[in-house]
C-alpha cells in the first residue's frame, strides 16, 4: 500500500522490490511501481528485481543465493522497468498503438505529485518512445546497403522532427522569440 512505501522510504531512500519472473509476479510488480510513483520523491528511489520464472524469492535464496546476489546486483531502475512492462504490453508497430502506449505513460505518470520528477519521467519516456518510432527493421538482402542507408537517413530526419517538435511543445514560449522562431521556421526538413 501506498502506507508501506512511505513507512520504508522512512527507512531507507532506495527501495529494492524482488519478485516472482512469472506472469503473476511482473503484474504484481508493475501495480507496486505504479503505487509507488503516487507517493515517489526526488530523494527515494524504487529498483525491480525480477527473478527466472519458476523461482519465488524465498526458493531462489535456498536453491541458488549466489545467483540471486546476482540478480539483486542488477535491478532494474523503476523508470526503466516501467518502460520494459508497457512496452511489452503493447508491443507497438503502428502510429495507433504507439499512441495507445503513449496515452498509458501520460496517465502514468500524471500520478507522480512532485513536477519536478514527473517532469524528468517524462522525458525518459519521450526519449524512448521517439527513439523507438524511428527504428527500422532491417532491409531485404538484395539492396541492404542503399535501403539501409535510406532508412538511416529517415531515421536521423523523423527522429529530429520529433525532438524539434518535443521541444516546441515542452517550451512553447520559445517561438516568442522572433530570432528562435525564425530560425525553426528556417530549419529544412
Amino acid at each position: 500500500s501506498v502506507n508501506h512505501f512511505r513507512q520504508a522510504w522512512s527507512w531507507a531512500k532506495k527501495i529494492v522490490l524482488c519478485l516472482d519472473g512469472d506472469r503473476a509476479g511482473r503484474l504484481a510488480a508493475f501495480r507496486a511501481a505504479k503505487l509507488a510513483l503516487t507517493v515517489i520523491e526526488p530523494e527515494h528511489q524504487l529498483q525491480v528485481v525480477l527473478l527466472p520464472e519458476k523461482y519465488d524469492p524465498d526458493e531462489l535464496m535456498r536453491e541458488n543465493a549466489e545467483l540471486m546476489s546476482s540478480l539483486m546486483q542488477k535491478p532494474l531502475e523503476l523508470a526503466n522497468f516501467l518502460w520494459q512492462e508497457l512496452w511489452d504490453q503493447y508491443s507497438p508497430s503502428s502510429p495507433e498503438q504507439f499512441a495507445a502506449l503513449e496515452n498509458s505513460i501520460q496517465e502514468l505518470l500524471s500520478s507522480i505529485p512532485n513536477q519536478t520528477l514527473r517532469y524528468h519521467y517524462q522525458r525518459f519516456f519521450r526519449e524512448r518512445l521517439f527513439s523507438s518510432q524511428s527504428r527500422k527493421k532491417s532491409p531485404s538482402p538484395g539492396n541492404a546497403a542503399l535501403l539501409q542507408s535510406t532508412l538511416t537517413a529517415r531515421s536521423s530526419l523523423v527522429h529530429w522532427q520529433y525532438k524539434l517538435f518535443a521541444l516546441v511543445l515542452e517550451f512553447p514560449h520559445l517561438l516568442q522569440n522572433n530570432e528562435i522562431a525564425d530560425d525553426l521556421v528556417s530549419i529544412e526538413l
